[in-house]
C-alpha cells in the first residue's frame, strides 16, 4: 500500500508534518510519498515525489498511491486544477465541511445545534442588510467562502447615521453612502447578528477548538486556546494580529471562581460537538476546527466549522 501526501510546499523538510506521517506508515509497513502538484503524471499514472530514507529525503517515482492525505489547500490555478483531477482519481483523507452557507444549513437542519447558531442570513443586497439590521442593530458581515478573519465588516445603526467597521477603517455613514458601500462589495456575504465576546479589558476574544479522531474513531480534543483582538480589531485570528494565550491562564483571568466550570462547558460541547457534526454529512472527517464565541451569559454560539484545523 502506498499513501501519498499532497502539498504546496516543494521541500518536505520545511513540513513538520511530513516527517510525522511518514513515521506512522513505517510502523505499519506502508510506503510514504511526499509530492506535490509538479510531481504528478496523469498519463503514466505515477508520482514523482519524496519517500524518508536513511536519514533525508529522497527522490522517488512510484504508481498512484491508493488514498492521499490532503490537508491544505491548493494555492495556484494549476495547483488546483492538479488536486481536483487527482481528488477523482484516488480516494482523500479528508473532505470539506462546505462554505459557510452550507455548513450552518446542515447545522439547522441538524437540530441538535441549531439553537447554538447565530442568526444569520446570505446578503442580498443593500436592502437584505437594512431588514437584517432592523432585528438585531449591530451585525457583521463575512464572506462565505472566507477564512482566516479575513474581510469582516460590522455595521450599526446610529439614529440616522450607520457606524462601518472593516479590517482597516471606522465610519459613520449616511444611508446613501451605505448604499453605495455595500455595493461595491464584490464577494458574497454573509450576515450574522453580532455576538458581544470580549475580554474584561474590552478586547474581542474567541476559542480554537481542535478536534481529531484516535485510531478507534473516537473524537478527541488535541488543542484549546484562546485568541484575542489586538488594537480594537474584528477579527481574532493570529493572521489578522490577534494574540493568543494559554487556555488555563485565560480563563482563571476572565472567569476566576468559575474557570473550571467553563472549561468542562467547552470540552463537552465540542466532543458531542464533533460526534454530531459527522452524522450531517455522506462521509465522516478526521479532523475538525472548531470555532466558538461566549457571550456576557456565558452561552455558546457557533462561529465557524473548518475542515483543516491547521488553518
Amino acid at each position: 500500500m502506498i499513501i501519498g501526501m499532497f502539498h504546496t510546499r516543494k521541500d518536505p523538510n520545511k513540513v513538520s508534518r511530513a516527517y510525522l506521517y511518514n513515521m506512522i506508515c513505517n510502523g505499519e509497513g506502508v510506503r510514504f510519498i511526499y509530492f506535490t502538484a509538479r510531481g504528478v503524471n496523469f498519463e503514466r499514472k505515477t508520482i514523482r515525489g519524496r519517500c524518508y530514507q536513511g536519514g533525508r529525503w529522497v527522490w522517488y517515482e512510484c504508481p498512484f498511491p491508493d488514498i492521499f492525505i490532503n490537508n491544505v489547500s491548493p494555492k495556484t490555478r494549476f495547483q488546483g486544477k492538479v488536486y481536483n483531477k487527482l481528488k477523482k482519481l484516488i480516494p482523500v483523507t479528508s473532505y470539506s465541511v462546505g462554505d459557510k452557507d452550507e455548513v450552518y444549513r446542515r447545522i439547522e437542519k441538524g437540530k441538535v445545534f441549531k439553537d447554538y447558531l447565530i442568526p444569520y442570513a446570505v446578503m442580498k443586497g443593500p436592502d437584505s442588510v437594512y431588514t437584517f439590521l432592523d432585528e438585531h442593530q449591530k451585525i457583521i458581515l463575512k464572506p462565505i467562502s472566507g477564512h482566516h478573519g479575513e474581510d469582516l465588516i460590522t455595521i450599526q445603526k446610529l439614529d440616522d447615521l450607520y457606524l462601518v467597521q472593516d479590517s482597516y477603517t471606522n465610519n459613520e455613514f449616511t444611508k446613501d453612502k451605505l448604499d453605495n458601500y455595500l455595493d461595491n462589495i464584490k464577494e458574497q456575504m454573509i450576515m450574522q447578528k453580532f455576538i458581544n465576546s470580549c475580554r474584561k479589558t474590552g478586547e474581542a476574544y474567541d476559542f480554537r477548538i481542535n478536534l481529531q479522531k484516535d485510531d478507534k474513531g473516537k473524537w478527541g480534543i488535541t488543542m484549546i486556546y484562546p485568541r484575542i483582538g489586538s488594537n480594537k480589531r474584528i477579527a481574532t485570528n493570529l493572521s489578522q494580529g490577534g494574540l493568543t494565550t494559554l487556555f488555563d491562564c485565560f480563563l482563571e483571568d476572565e472567569f476566576e471562581e468559575e474557570h473550571f466550570y467553563i472549561k468542562r462547558y467547552l470540552e463537552v460541547f465540542s466532543l458531542r460537538f464533533g460526534e454530531h457534526f459527522d452524522t450531517l454529512y455522506p462521509h465522516q472527517f478526521d479532523e475538525l476546527g472548531l470555532d466558538i464565541g461566549l457571550d456576557e451569559n456565558q452561552k455558546i454560539w457557533i462561529y465557524e466549522v473548518n475542515w483543516r484545523p491547521v488553518q
